[in-house]
């Protein structure tokens, strides 16, 4: 019986650390992907608000923001 469960704790930690390496592997991409996405999103947003500047869109974004640290 013991033999068995050393057995499947070894196995689980084989498991664990392929998936740990298998994920660090895909790091850069997982990163390019998140990058992707963002820079597409705000694409998106200008296109839809019909801007063709990004600080006025940032300007709109914060004009709120020294109110906001006003009031905590």
């Amino acid at each position: 019986m013991k033999s068995g469960v050393g057995a499947a704790r070894s196995a689980g930690v084989m498991i664990g650390a392929g998936l740990a390496s298998g994920l660090r592997s895909q790091i850069g991409a997982v990163q390019a992907a998140a990058s992707a996405l963002a820079n597409a999103a705000a694409s998106a947003a200008r296109a839809a608000a019909k801007v063709h500047s990004p600080s006025r869109v940032m300007a709109e974004i914060g004009g709120y923001m020294g109110q906001g640290w006003q009031t905590g």
